[in-house]
């Protein structure tokens, strides 16, 4: 699940990269799994491509309610 995490959070899939870093960091909480370090930076990334995302949807929300006419 932490290679998973990150590997997803690299190709900008922030969703799933949230799903499976908190799966894979409760797996290595747990001793079932290895590689905290790529569940918290998928989870990190994760997070990072989300606010971006958000912050990018309402940017164009935004654009496209104010219109200017010169």
């Amino acid at each position: 699940m932490n290679i998973v995490a990150l590997v997803t959070s690299l190709i900008c899939c922030g969703p799933a990269a949230v799903i499976f870093g908190h799966l894979g960091l409760n797996a290595s909480n747990r001793g079932e799994a290895q590689y905290r370090g790529m569940a918290i930076a998928g989870l990190v990334l994760g997070y990072t491509a989300l606010l971006l995302n958000l912050l990018w949807v309402i940017g164009i929300a935004t654009s496209a309610s104010s219109s200017y006419y010169y």
